[in-house]
């Protein structure tokens, strides 16, 4: 039986081997327990303790019956070892003593559960082993191990082998904790994977038995008929919920109730679960809960209303009807769900929010008698106030009014009316929310003035503003009764208008308030009066004139004077005014009305449609426009006088203070009537432009010179000519100036003109010889022949021989005019080029003129161009030859039209 050859390093106990070897051959029972009892006690001995193990291993696998409670209890030490040997023999020699006494395995069983999270594989597939063997015959559930379960199969997930056991020891489970459950779900997906993965029929059928205890409504599920997503789906949707009833709650279960209770508090995953009671003492039963939070809450937190059939259903199993009302009651106390709860429906927050909410934003009102009478007002209230629109109430707070969409209609029913009446929203709306309306209302839709519950809108305003203006303007009057009923205004809103955009002083207003004529009006009609010589036919025009514009004839002359000194006086008290604005109010043209502001004594500054009537700004005005002037006499050819915000007499007025001062000097000229001022600086420039040759008249044609203008352009002109900047003669009995350059410009210009003679010669031929080409190349419906190629390589080559003739003709011309124009400059090329840049300006060198310049690269550009050509017109031909082969060729027909672009052969 055992390998004496083995047991050759240990010799204490090789003799006791071989007797074992005897006995087991003879079988002598007795004998054998004598010599393992030989052999336990040299067991302590640790050079021993691996080969008794051993022999023990044997025999317990051979003769369980000679391994007694004594030799178990030798052993258990041993099933903590660290030595690995020792260890696995120790468990094969429990696992067989276990299956041969069943009796024992309850105190046992937990030590195989725990070896499966052994890091060696020889311990785990032992216990495996055994704890298979073992839960045949084990009727107890193995609830107390499954945390170790769920910790074992999160690290056997690659071992299929391992994991088909594990599932059938958890099937053996009575019930689970709700994290056991959760943790399980998680598991058993991964697991899932792993099937569809390799379709493994003995790991299915351990997954349907965990899934049939422990997930009833998927019991049904086909896993051939659903994806491995949908399976999964199917799982984490899974909604984990628990209940523990406990009858007889106050009398004999009253401490498991909290024993239990406390234990769900101290392992609850918060997070993952919520948990809560319910008590009934009349009934004396008692609940707790445990529920998936997200679960719950995705349930609950739903855009439509849940019907109680709905709950009840969804709860079924762990709850009754006769506690659901109180199980969601309990709920919503806790704040786990949110809403109303009514006898047939549950309302969530959410829904009720999101449905209130877009009522509110579609129609502007929540109406609770007919929408929302099954709420309660107090919820509505919550609600409104929660999805923060601001909002008004009617008097019996039952309706809520949109204030947005309440001013929506009034900006709408403004935009097209010239007035609105709120007289609706006054009756509908609370006192205090009518006003909370009026202090809401729309400016850019409506203005401040209103009669009652009459308001103005701009569109009114602005019309009433327009018939103001028309009527100032054009009719001479503003006539109240008409105006009111053009418009459709409220004759008290018109009146507030006029008020505030008519000045009472600028006309008078008729007996009874309703028509006010303008000063200017009034102002032509008696002077027309005033016209007639006859004194009885005038008085009777008056009372004519009276009796029409139903004003007292002694009023009208009286007050339009009284008007007029009312203005006067005003005027005198401000810095400035606006003209048109008082033009309007006198009645007065714009030159009678500087006649009176003249008669006034006032001295005055005009700037644009402002009278500038403050001494302090008149003169703060001269200071600083006197400043400018200096400025600008210094960096500006010429002074324009009127572009300032002065009159141009004022400018004239300030430029002759500053001459006699010596800070400027210069001539006034006028250009298309605009009065000018010209500058040193400007004539000094009139000067150069004209360099070749000027007279003084010229410069200021039309203008009669005085002495003194005449001395000052003469100083001018001799500046110029001693520094250079001018090199001629000055006749000063002609008042004339000629330039030295004037010959030489001749010549200069002379030669340009043969230059770009000669060039355009040789341009004519480059171009006739293209053309030529060009018609050879353009064919379309015939092939281009070989004597036609002749023709374009004969063409080609004429221009190749002549041009670099011409080139070299081209540019010795160019040399020696350039040099001779130099000469007579008094420079050679070496000396020019040592000159500065500012210097070579100043000369004329015939080879950096720009069109000398211009014409060398137009005879340089044909030479390029028939290089070109010369390379690429095969192609031409080769295109056109392989189109007419094949004309639905398009890539051989895009090349040829992008070479003609190219050759500027198209058309």
């Amino acid at each position: 039986m055992f390998d004496e050859q083995e047991f050759q390093e240990y010799p204490s106990i090789i003799g006791t081997i071989k007797k074992l070897n005897k006995f087991f051959e003879k079988q002598k029972l007795s004998k054998l327990g004598k010599k393992i009892h030989e052999l336990l006690s040299l067991i302590e001995d640790p050079k021993l303790a691996i080969p008794i193990t051993y022999v023990l291993s044997i025999i317990a696998e051979k003769e369980t019956k000679l391994i007694s409670q004594e030799i178990i209890e030798e052993i258990k030490p041993f099933l903590k070892s660290s030595n690995k040997k020792i260890k696995l023999n120790s468990i094969i020699i429990l696992g067989f003593y276990l299956l041969s006494n069943l009796e024992y395995l309850e105190d046992y069983i937990s030590l195989f559960f725990n070896f499966l999270l052994e890091d060696s594989d020889d311990v785990k597939d032992n216990a495996y082993y055994f704890l298979q063997l073992f839960i045949r015959d084990y009727d107890k559930p193995l609830n107390k191990y499954v945390d170790n379960l769920l910790l074992t199969i999160s690290k056997e997930m690659n071992n299929i082998n391992n994991l088909i056991p594990l599932l059938r020891f958890l099937s053996k489970c009575s019930d689970l904790t709700f994290n056991q459950h959760f943790k399980l779900k998680k598991l058993l997906i991964d697991i899932i994977k792993i099937h569809y993965k390799n379709e493994d029929s003995s790991l299915l059928e351990e997954i349907n038995n965990v899934k049939k205890r422990f997930f009833p409504t998927l019991e049904k599920l086909k896993y051939d008929q659903f994806s491995c997503e949908d399976v999964i789906n199917l799982f984490d949707n899974y909604f984990i919920m628990k209940n523990y009833e406990f009858l007889n709650y106050i009398s004999d279960q009253q401490s498991e109730f909290k024993e239990k209770l406390n234990k769900i508090k101290e392992n609850a995953n918060t997070d993952k679960e919520i948990y809560f009671y319910l008590k009934f003492a009349k009934e004396k039963v008692a609940y707790i809960f445990e529920i998936e939070r997200d679960k719950l809450l995705r349930f609950f937190n739903r855009d439509s209303k849940i019907s109680m059939e709905e709950i009840e259903s969804r709860f079924e199993n762990i709850i009754n009807k006769e506690i659901l009302e109180d199980f969601l009651k309990i709920l919503m106390k806790l704040n786990y769900i949110k809403g109303y709860l009514s006898e047939f429906f549950f309302y969530p927050s959410h829904f009720l929010m999101k449905d209130i909410n877009e009522t509110f934003q579609k129609t502007g009102i929540i109406n609770i008698k007919s929408k929302y009478n099954y709420l309660p007002p107090k919820l509505v209230y919550k609600i409104v106030s929660e999805i923060d629109q601001p909002y008004l109430l009617s008097p019996d707070k039952k309706i809520y009014y949109s204030i947005d969409k309440i001013k929506y209609q009034i900006n709408s029913a403004a935009a097209k009316n010239n007035s609105i009446d709120l007289k609706g929203y006054r009756e509908r709306l609370r006192d205090k929310d009518f006003l909370k309306l009026i202090k809401n209302l729309p400016e850019e839709y409506l203005t401040n003035f209103h009669k009652g519950t009459q308001w103005l809108t701009n569109i009114g305003k602005i019309k009433i503003e327009q018939e103001i203006e028309q009527s100032i303007k054009y009719i001479g009057f503003l006539d109240i009764n008409k105006i009111t009923q053009k418009l459709n205004i409220n004759k008290l809103l018109l009146i507030d208008v006029v008020l505030i955009n008519v000045d009472s002083r600028s006309g008078i207003w008729n007996k009874n308030k309703d028509i006010f004529y303008f000063s200017r009006y009034l102002t032509d009609k008696i002077n027309f009066i005033k016209t007639i010589k006859d004194e009885q036919v005038r008085n009777q025009k008056v009372l004519e004139l009276s009796e029409e514009l139903q004003i007292d004839s002694e009023h009208i002359f009286s007050k339009i004077d009284e008007n007029i000194k009312l203005i006067g006086e005003e005027i005198k008290t401000k810095d400035q005014i606006k003209i048109d604005e008082y033009l309007e109010k006198t009645g007065m043209k714009r030159k009678n009305f500087l006649d009176f502001i003249e008669e006034l004594h006032l001295d005055y500054l005009l700037k644009q449609n402002l009278l500038i009537l403050s001494p302090k700004k008149i003169e703060s005005a001269k200071s600083r426009i006197k400043i400018e002037l200096i400025k600008d006499s210094e960096k500006k050819d010429f002074i324009n006088l009127d572009g300032y915000d002065v009159p141009s007499s004022i400018v004239e007025e300030l430029i002759n203070e500053l001459r006699l001062e010596k800070q400027i000097d210069g001539i006034y000229y006028s250009v298309n009537d605009n009065p000018r001022f010209y500058t040193e600086r400007g004539i000094r420039n009139l000067m150069l432009e004209n360099s070749l040759m000027f007279s003084f008249d010229d410069l200021f044609y039309g203008r009669e010179l005085t002495d003194n203008e005449i001395e000052f352009m003469k100083n001018i002109l001799f500046y110029l000519i001693e520094s250079n900047r001018l090199k001629g003669a000055f006749n000063e009995e002609q008042l004339l100036f000629t330039s030295n350059d004037l010959h030489f410009a001749k010549d200069y210009n002379q030669n340009i003109l043969k230059f770009e003679k000669t060039v355009n010669k040789y341009l004519y031929y480059f171009n006739r010889e293209f053309e030529k080409i060009k018609e050879i190349l353009n064919k379309q419906e015939s092939p281009i022949y070989p004597q036609e190629i002749k023709k374009i390589q004969e063409s080609i080559d004429v221009i190749n021989k002549k041009y670099i003739t011409w080139r070299e003709s081209l540019n010795a011309f160019v040399r020696r005019v350039s040099q001779g124009f130099l000469k007579e400059q008094g420079l050679n090329f070496r000396r020019y080029k040592k000159l500065t840049e500012e210097k070579k300006q100043e000369i004329k060198l015939f080879s950096e003129d720009p069109e000398v310049e211009d014409l060398l690269k137009g005879f340089n550009s044909w030479v390029k161009f028939f290089n070109e050509l010369e390379t690429k017109y095969p192609n031409i031909i080769f295109y056109k030859k392989r189109l007419m082969n094949n004309p639905q060729d398009e890539e051989t027909k895009d090349m040829l039209e992008e070479l003609l672009i190219t050759l500027n052969l198209k058309g």
